[in-house]
């Protein structure tokens, strides 16, 4: 899937829940248009094998932790000069 776009100029995308299915997705799609990614997730072990594929950064975040995404997202625009946008795909499930 692409989205037809040239993003290689555009900035970093920050991807929150980068592992899962939904956040892989979007992840390869943006990859697909030449985005640059920082993908972050709780688990690095799920997250350097996508990050390889598509030669993007991987951190370990933890996305409950308010005080770890906005560092996350200021070291990505320090790092890449801008983000041009923030993926929020984090899911939750309760089990009782």
């Amino acid at each position: 899937m692409t989205l037809n776009r040239d993003l290689s100029s555009a900035g970093a995308f920050v991807i929150l829940g980068a592992a899962g299915g939904i956040g892989s997705a979007i992840a390869r799609a943006l990859a697909a248009d030449g985005a640059r990614l920082v993908l972050a997730g709780r688990s690095l072990d799920k997250l350097t094998p996508l990050a390889t594929e598509l030669g993007a950064e991987a951190h370990g975040v933890e996305a409950s932790d308010f005080a770890a995404v906005e560092t996350l997202v200021a070291t990505a625009a320090q790092q890449h000069g801008r983000v041009a946008g923030v993926v929020n795909a984090v899911g939750s499930i309760l089990l009782k």
